[in-house]
């Protein structure tokens, strides 16, 4: 016995079957349009008002299946866009072993974009080219051309890889809720004490002071008199 062949709108796999229309309104979301446009493209509504199908589009967005196809439309998109490791780390690279001096000539006439190497050409973030006007009663000319280039942060991108390849470790110190070493108190208790023994009470600088002198005087008497 042959198995029925799905409709166009079916060709989800067991897990997911949607109505042509309901396939049709994915396809226009992930084409690029709003729901709403895409709710429009795909039911055609003749009378409908602009909030009737807000309505309608958003109840759709909601439904299960439908974000679970558009989910299973986006993955190739999404395996296409996304970047290994290996080519995060060589776009990294290439910012790292940028060298400003490779874009100038000889003369120290910066090169056009075009003539840049992989890695000075990775480095850069934004370029503008603006004209040097001369004005004069009459006419204004053209006298030169000033090129501005910004650079992605070197040193940031060295940090990136570092931390990427393991090369150094980072650490964090722990503080207390002002920022300073958090203090820890302990308290000890006999087990067989019916009832907790009462804290000690603080002591002041002055008693510490006192309490420090007598330890030094015994710890003197202990090397005196061995």
């Amino acid at each position: 016995m042959n198995a029925q062949a799905p409709s166009v709108g079916e060709r989800t796999g067991p897990a997911i079957r949607l109505s042509p229309k309901e396939e049709g309104f994915c396809i226009a979301v992930l084409a690029g349009r709003n729901p709403s446009d895409a709710y429009r493209a795909a039911y055609q509504p003749k009378r409908a008002k602009a909030k009737t199908i807000h309505e309608m589009a958003s109840r759709l967005m909601t439904r299960h299946k439908l974000r679970a196809r558009l989910a299973e439309l986006m993955q190739p998109v999404i395996e296409r866009a996304q970047l290994s490791r290996e080519q995060w780390l060589d776009g990294l690279a290439r910012i790292c072993l940028a060298d400003v001096r490779k874009m100038f000539d000889s003369y120290g006439k910066p090169l056009p974009i075009t003539g840049l190497g992989p890695n000075e050409a990775a480095a850069i973030t934004a370029f503008e080219v603006s004209g040097i006007m001369t004005a004069s009663s009459d006419v204004s000319e053209v006298r030169g051309r000033m090129l501005k280039v910004r650079m992605i942060d070197q040193l940031k991108a060295l940090e990136l890889y570092g931390k990427a390849m393991g090369y150094f470790a980072e650490r964090r110190a722990i503080t207390g809720a002002t920022g300073s070493p958090p203090v820890i108190t302990v308290e000890f208790v006999d087990p067989s004490h019916p009832e907790k023994e009462k804290p000690m009470p603080e002591k002041s600088a002055e008693d510490l002071a006192k309490l420090a002198q007598v330890y030094r005087e015994y710890e003197n008497r202990l090397y005196e008199n061995p």
